[in-house]
């Protein structure tokens, strides 16, 4: 093989190599001042909120939205990084982050399970997954989703 043949094929094998062995992530949010590593122990707490229409997160979560007939959220995660997830309504609006000021380190994921009546706005920055188990009914929806996932 010719050298010009050889190293793009090297590049290519070494990008997946480094992309597929990723199974770590370290998470920081402000100045990093907390840092935690990530329990192995995977748990799940339910939250009980109020009503809320709009959804925004920030941060690294898996977001499974499904709608039913009251809200509520439950987090599941490792057992030391659940109290660092901060799920707040304010102005009718649900947000999903991390704790400012914290670095997680050696995190597998966070799945946050968004139980909703109805949803006019979903916003994301951030990396993760929105996904939905089954078909979702709005009356009118407004997504802006910015960042990887």
């Amino acid at each position: 093989m010719k050298i010009t043949t050889l190293l793009p094929a090297m590049m290519f094998i070494s990008c997946v190599t480094v992309l597929t062995s990723c199974d770590d992530m370290t998470v920081k949010t402000g100045d990093g001042s907390e840092k935690v590593e990530a329990d192995v122990n995977v748990t799940s707490e339910t939250r009980e909120v109020s009503t809320f229409n709009k959804i925004s997160m920030e941060g690294v979560f898996n977001i499974i939205l499904i709608q039913g007939n009251r809200e509520s959220i439950k987090v599941e995660a490792g057992k030391n990084i659940i109290p660092l997830v901060e799920t707040t309504v304010e102005n009718n609006k649900l947000t999903v982050k991390i704790k400012d000021n914290t670095s997680i380190s050696k995190m597998k994921k966070i799945n946050v399970y968004i139980t909703f009546v109805d949803v006019a706005e979903v916003s994301s920055e951030g990396v993760g997954t929105l996904t939905c188990n089954k078909k979702l009914r709005f009356n009118d929806l407004k997504l802006d989703l910015k960042g990887i996932g």
